[in-house]
């Protein structure tokens, strides 16, 4: 049972999303960044009394500071990418998965600043859209980017399963979508 609880949209009890809210990714999320990171997360639980979590994740010495290609030239860059999203810890997990491709990253934190961005630079070749963000959702925005980009391929970000995002939204016009948390081999 206690693994079961790292899920995504899991809870010990269905009550407890309905008296206290939430999604049930927390600990998914959480089991995530600790998976990324080489380390192990784990429960213990005694019913009535509560639970605590631990994780710990490995830790190297470095005595030397690594050179890495950093491209500097706007030409160096293959692939631009525009990320649009609202939560900053997500846009630098999303960043650190990317970092060493060759990508040139661009981020908007909500639907308009995206629109806006996307309308300054031709050069960018995907998007990454989250769909729930605030000024404008991201549905709303890949919409209005179609309009005058309808060759860009725009990929949803989110944390629901895609048939309740067309319930909540409507229509929607994303070429693809991914299922947060996002993994690196995604």
């Amino acid at each position: 049972m206690h693994e079961k609880i790292f899920e995504r949209f899991r809870q010990a009890e269905l009550s407890i999303s309905q008296n206290y809210g939430g999604t049930g990714l927390g600990l998914s999320i959480a089991k995530g960044f600790v998976d990324l990171l080489g380390g192990k997360i784990w429960v213990q639980s005694e019913l009535e009394l509560g639970s605590t979590f631990y994780f710990t994740i490995p830790f190297h010495v470095v005595n030397e500071i690594e050179k890495t290609y950093s491209p500097t030239k706007q030409s160096d860059f293959k692939t631009t990418i525009l990320i649009a999203e609202d939560d900053e810890y997500n846009y630098l997990f999303i960043e650190e998965i990317l970092l060493n491709m060759d990508f040139k990253l661009i981020h908007a934190k909500n639907g308009k600043e995206a629109i806006d961005i996307c309308k300054l630079n031709p050069e960018i070749n995907l998007i990454l859209m989250d769909i729930k963000m605030p000024i404008m959702d991201g549905n709303t925005a890949a919409k209005l980017i179609k309009e005058f980009r309808p060759d860009l391929p725009i990929i949803a970000q989110t944390a629901y399963y895609y048939e309740q995002c067309k319930e909540i939204y409507g229509e929607m016009v994303f070429d693809e979508y991914i299922t947060k948390p996002i993994n690196d081999d995604e």
